[in-house]
C-alpha cells in the first residue's frame, strides 16, 4: 500500500509540472484573519496576497500609468501562476476592465472598500495587440476599490460561498 501512495504523489507533482502549475499555488497555509490586511494603507504595503488558502506574489498598480498598462504587453514567462496583479484605487468607483495587447487568459476578480468580491470575469481571453476584429475582451462595470488580476486558474467554486482573501505583508 505504501508503494502505490508514493507512486500517486510522484504522478501528481509530474502532472502539475507538466501543465506549468507551481506547487506552491497548492500549497495549505493556515492564517487567522487577524493577520489579513483590510486598510488602504494597509494593503498598499502588502507583498502578497491569499485566495482561498493559494498564496500568490503580488504586484500592485497604484499610479494612473501602471493601472492603464497592467499586464498589457506581458509575455506568458513573465507572468507566473504563483503571481497576482492588484489594482489598488483610493476610492470604490464603477470599474470596467479589457484585455488589450495581453498573451494569457485571466481571472479579475473586483472588490469593493471592505474586501467584499462584488464580481469576477473568469477565464477572460486574451487579445495579442489592439486591433479589433476580433473583439477586445470587456468585463463588466463593478462598483470596486480593488482589482485583482491572476493567470487563469480559478473556477466558480472558488469564488463562490467559500471564497477567501487575505492581503498579506
Amino acid at each position: 500500500m505504501p508503494i502505490l501512495k508514493v507512486s500517486l504523489i510522484i504522478y501528481l507533482i509530474f502532472a502539475f509540472y507538466l501543465q506549468g502549475i507551481p506547487l506552491s499555488s497548492f500549497a495549505s497555509t493556515t492564517l487567522s484573519t487577524s493577520k489579513c490586511l483590510t486598510k488602504y494603507d494597509e494593503i498598499i504595503q502588502a507583498k502578497k496576497v491569499l485566495i482561498n488558502q493559494k498564496s500568490f506574489e503580488l504586484l500592485k498598480a497604484i499610479e494612473p500609468p501602471d493601472q492603464s498598462r497592467g499586464l498589457s504587453g506581458k509575455k506568458n514567462h513573465e507572468f507566473s501562476f504563483s503571481q497576482a496583479m492588484v489594482f489598488i484605487n483610493q476610492q470604490q468607483s464603477p470599474k470596467t476592465f479589457w484585455m488589450p495587447n495581453t498573451y494569457f487568459n485571466l481571472d479579475i476578480l473586483f472588490l469593493d472598500r471592505n474586501l467584499k468580491l462584488v464580481g469576477s470575469a473568469l477565464n477572460a481571453p486574451f487579445h495579442p495587440g489592439y486591433q479589433e476584429p476580433p473583439s477586445i475582451f470587456r468585463t463588466q462595470t463593478y462598483e470596486a476599490q480593488y482589482i485583482l488580476e491572476v493567470k487563469a486558474q480559478l473556477n466558480n467554486e472558488d469564488i463562490g460561498k467559500r471564497f477567501n482573501l487575505c492581503f498579506l505583508k
